[in-house]
């Protein structure tokens, strides 16, 4: 089950894909989209993404949907293993993901409308980020990796300077959570129960809360809960059980 946009989408591993609106609950399409495997939905505005690597490693498959119909518009093949990281100023933005799983890039696709063709634009990381999970906020790319990396990709306007690598931070956390943005900062929940605020712009650490871990052995996740930012907080987890509330504003008293 995917929530995108208006939509809940239910994905079956054959490709086929129920549309349901997601106030009411009612269905708006059903669609085959693909041959078979899982493929991720991304909101693009007036238009879904359904981004699937292929098996092989040798290329991803992207399909622009119609959210009203279900009818395929477009539908382009890059090269590698690609997942979507989010959409932003027309461009749907993916992070590349190698054997090992980590990624060196993140991937810009901008669409043509058939006549235009489309652009494929390629950003370079300074290193690779292992198991990377990505967020799009801002006009940049954020990403964090298992191995305590934090990085932000600046994506550039016409006219300004071009899209590159901005910043990276080495947290020296062993694992990250996904990163969530919230006004000026960046955050990611780590494995020992902290949340850390980072600079968006300049990739400082602003603060840290402490440590909250359980006395018990099996204290260890592999999959730990983004942050939610809402408002004036920011929401954290940590392995002892809690959920904690923190003012974005001011991540320096965390």
């Amino acid at each position: 089950m995917r929530h995108v946009g208006d939509l809940v989408l239910l994905v079956r591993n054959d490709g086929r894909v129920r549309a349901l609106d997601a106030r009411t609950g009612r269905e708006r399409w059903q669609a085959r989209h693909g041959s078979g495997g899982v493929a991720e939905w991304v909101d693009g505005g007036r238009t879904v993404y359904a981004v699937a690597p292929e098996t092989s490693g040798a290329g991803t498959t992207v399909r622009a949907v119609d959210p009203d119909t279900g009818l395929l518009l477009r539908q382009h093949r890059l090269e590698g293993t690609l997942r979507p990281a989010g959409y932003a100023s027309g461009a749907l933005l993916l992070i590349t993901t190698d054997a090992s799983g980590s990624t060196d890039a993140v991937v810009r696709l901008t669409p043509g409308d058939g006549a235009r063709g489309r652009a494929v634009e390629r950003i370079a990381l300074d290193a690779p980020v292992p198991q990377a999970q990505a967020v799009v906020s801002g006009g940049a790319v954020y990403l964090s990796g298992a191995g305590g990396s934090l990085v932000a990709v600046r994506l550039g306007r016409a006219g300004g300077p071009a899209a590159a690598q901005s910043w990276r931070l080495e947290t020296g956390a062993t694992h990250l959570s996904r990163p969530v943005t919230g006004g000026p900062a960046v955050f990611v929940g780590a494995g020992d129960g902290r949340l850390l605020a980072v600079h968006a712009d300049r990739g400082r650490l602003l603060g840290q809360t402490d440590p909250r871990m359980d006395g018990g052995a099996r204290t260890y996740t592999s999959f730990l809960p983004a942050p939610v930012a809402a408002g004036d907080r920011v929401f954290g987890t940590a392995p002892d059980g809690s959920v904690y509330a923190m003012a974005s504003s001011d991540p320096a008293r965390f």
